[in-house]
C-alpha cells in the first residue's frame, strides 16, 4: 500500500520504515549451556555447583541413648529436636544417614523402660 503522494515532483521510491512491532518483541531468551549427563538426576547437585554432602545422624544418635541414660526426658526431647532436623535433611537432599538410628532411639528407650519393669516386678 503506497501513501499518499504529496508532492508530485518527488519521485523517489516510498521505502517503510521498519515495523516497531519487532523492537518491541519479548527478547529471546539467552542460549542454555549444554546439559551434560552426569549432572542429571544427581540429588546432590543443583545448577550445576556440587553441595556438601547430608549431615550424619548415626553419631548423634549414640550421644542421645546416653542422654536417655542421663534422663527420659532430656534425652526424648533432644531426639525429637534431631529427628526434626534430620528429616528436613531427607527433604532438602532426599537422603538422610542415621534416620533410622534417630527412630531406633525414640523406640527403644521407653520398651526397655518398660522391660526392665516387668522383670523387676515378676523377679521381686
Amino acid at each position: 500500500m503506497q501513501p499518499p503522494n504529496w508532492n508530485e515532483q518527488n519521485s523517489q521510491p516510498y521505502i517503510p520504515f521498519p515495523q516497531q512491532q519487532q523492537y518491541w518483541q519479548n527478547p529471546q531468551p539467552y542460549a542454555q549451556p549444554p546439559q551434560q549427563q552426569y549432572w542429571q538426576n544427581q540429588p546432590n547437585v543443583i545448577n550445576q555447583y556440587y553441595l556438601n554432602p547430608p549431615p550424619d545422624y548415626t553419631w548423634k544418635a549414640f550421644l542421645i541413648l546416653f542422654l536417655y541414660m542421663l534422663g527420659y526426658f532430656p534425652g526424648l526431647i533432644i531426639n525429637l529436636v534431631v529427628l526434626v532436623a534430620a528429616l528436613g535433611t531427607k527433604a532438602q537432599y532426599g537422603k538422610a544417614p542415621g534416620l533410622g538410628c534417630l527412630f531406633l532411639t525414640l523406640i527403644t528407650p521407653p520398651s526397655l523402660l518398660i522391660l526392665a519393669y516387668l522383670l523387676l516386678r515378676f523377679m521381686l
